[in-house]
């Protein structure tokens, strides 16, 4: 980033008795890859070091020299165990006696005597020290899933920040940046008239889009730039460019101009939810401020009595969705007097919350009707809520003709092999929720065995979990909420009315809290033919589980995955 810069002072590669040290023709410094399309900013440097006669077996000997500088607070964070066994591990740090510098101990060094890790306090001069080292440290079990490094293994943090005064710094920067800009206000008037925007809902919409449509979003994140880097309104508005804190400015200063109410937050991709499962995450964060812990910037407001955030959605997305839902928030200062209406103060963590009907849900429904040979007409309605709205609404907008059919004749080939599409396939997304509906002719849809029907459900939770094998070694983390509905309705052959075999009803809680999981079976009879209902419901929240769940976890999806959780069998009624 452009308030750090690295210096090899040293590498030596040895290969058996050969020993060649690097020269300062092996080294290249190079910009990142998004310096060249956003010129307006610091640019990042990329360090690229060539080592000479390095071999498979060889030992790298290197001495790496970080500086840093204009950092709103010093903070740091170093792990005691990795994916690699340790031999020795030595971590010094040396502040000014005057610094209040916070430590906080995590993963067993709470009370200071981790195996293999010891820890010594003294002073130096006008400084103080704390030193740690860790000998012999096994590596930790290569898994998938796993929640940060930080979260369970030795590790410790020192920081001399707090949110207040952290938050109190960049509002001040972001309020100069957006006031007092004649470009931007020239400009809000104009696109709120061609919007003929009259009502709030209509003038937020309206600068959202704009910003979203003329505003390419590039550059570094707010936690890699210096404050100073931030920029005025009427600036981004020139570039045509701008990273999540430049674009939140000039929405600021827009909505600002619209004379509508506002504030700024801070957004984490970190998880904060109210249940248990992840407030181990949440707390490490909230209790060890880091510069690093927040990347992107997020204008709110309130519309109709309902928190709003803007800057991380586009014009496809429905108004009120936020992809930062149940993450960490950092309320800033010069909060407006919405956000201290509901209950948010400068420099206070908070949950970024998306109001519940706008949250990530997917809703899929399956209508299928047999007859007594097994073929059988089956629809299928998707309904997308959340982000995924915009995201299907963007995708079929741009979709061509051509890729367009053959997207929807390969759905039609999920539900069955050789399906044929009936009718016209329907995209309906002026409207919230977004459903897409396809309906296809499927022979032999259904197995037919002498007085027995077998099908499989189209719509299952197999393998929910994507488990990959029958042990675990360390926490498993999920990393959001998992909230989805299908449901499937089967109307039954006049004969064909006798269930033999079919899904059972379950109800199985998450540990920790972490959601639940429920299916249901129900059948209902009527003069114009009998209907088999099955629903799947998923409802988890984001969860760091400890290796002790796992066996539950595997027998819930073991469960989940059988063939018996989604195959029903019919027999004939005789009469």
């Amino acid at each position: 980033p452009a308030w750090e810069s690295v210096e090899l002072e040293s590498a030596v590669v040895r290969t058996g008795d050969a020993t060649k040290s690097i020269s300062k023709q092996e080294l290249n410094m190079m910009d990142a890859d998004w310096v060249g399309s956003a010129p307006r900013y610091p640019a990042e440097k990329i360090l690229v070091a060539s080592l000479p006669g390095l071999q498979l077996g060889s030992i790298v000997e290197y001495r790496v020299k970080h500086t840093l500088k204009d950092r709103a607070f010093f903070a740091m964070r170093s792990s005691f165990r990795s994916a690699n066994p340790m031999d020795e591990l030595h971590v010094r740090l040396s502040v000014p006696k005057e610094l209040a510098v916070k430590i906080t101990r995590t993963g067993g060094l709470e009370k200071k005597d981790a195996p293999g890790i010891t820890e010594t306090a003294t002073t130096s001069g006008t400084a103080k020290v704390i030193e740690w080292t860790a000998r012999n440290m096994q590596p930790i079990k290569p898994e998938d899933s796993t929640p940060p490094l930080w979260s369970f293994v030795p590790t410790v943090s020192a920081s001399s920040g707090n949110w207040q005064a952290y938050a109190t710094q960049v509002s001040a920067a972001l309020q100069k940046a957006s006031h007092g800009q004649p470009l931007t206000k020239k400009l809000t008037k104009t696109v709120l008239k061609d919007a003929q925007a009259k009502t709030d809902t209509q003038k937020v919409r309206a600068i959202r889009n704009f910003v979203a449509e003329n505003i390419r979003p590039v550059g570094p994140s707010l936690n890699e730039l210096p404050l100073t880097a931030i920029t005025p309104a009427d600036k981004t508005l020139e570039d045509g460019y701008g990273n999540s804190a430049d674009r939140a400015v000039l929405l600021g200063a827009m909505l600002n101009d619209a004379g509508l109410d506002f504030h700024f937050t801070l957004a984490s991709w970190s998880d904060l939810d109210s249940a248990k499962p992840s407030e181990n995450l949440a707390r490490i964060t909230i209790e060890n401020p880091m510069v690093s812990s927040f990347q992107e910037v997020l204008p709110a407001l309130s519309l109709n009595d309902k928190m709003l955030y803007l800057n991380d959605t586009d014009q496809y997305d429905a108004l009120g969705a936020t992809s930062h839902d149940n993450r960490v928030g950092l309320m800033l200062s010069g909060a407006s007097r919405v956000g201290r209406a509901f209950g948010n103060k400068a420099g206070q963590i908070m949950q970024i919350k998306s109001e519940p009907e706008l949250r990530d849900r997917g809703v899929t429904n399956y209508r299928i009707e047999l007859d007594a040979q097994g073929n059988a007409v089956v629809n299928i309605t998707q309904k997308f809520y959340g982000n995924a709205f915009g995201n299907q609404k963007k995708y079929y907008d741009e979709l061509p003709p051509e890729e367009r059919h053959r997207h929807f004749l390969e759905m039609a080939a999920d539900i069955s092999e050789g399906a044929a599409i009936q009718g016209e396939p329907v995209t309906k997304f002026d409207a919230y929720p977004g459903v897409v509906s396809l309906t296809v002719k499927a022979d032999k849809y259904a197995v037919r065995e002498a007085d027995r029907l077998y099908l499989t459900l189209p719509g299952s939770l197999g393998n929910l979990f994507k488990l990959r094998s029958d042990q675990r070694a360390n926490p498993l983390y999920w990393g959001g909420p998992n909230r989805q509905t299908i449901t499937t309705d089967i109307v039954l052959p006049e004969e064909f009315r006798k269930i033999i075999l079919a899904p059972e009803n379950l109800e199985w809680n998450a540990p920790n809290n972490a959601g639940s999981i429920h299916i249901e079976r129900h059948s209902k009879r009527e003069k114009g033919g009998d209907t088999l209902s099955f629903v799947y419901e998923t409802d988890l929240l984001p969860a760091v589980l400890a290796p002790t769940y796992y066996g539950e976890l595997l027998e819930i999806n073991r469960r989940l995955s059988h063939p018996a959780s989604r195959t029903v069998m019919l027999g004939r009624e005789l009469e």
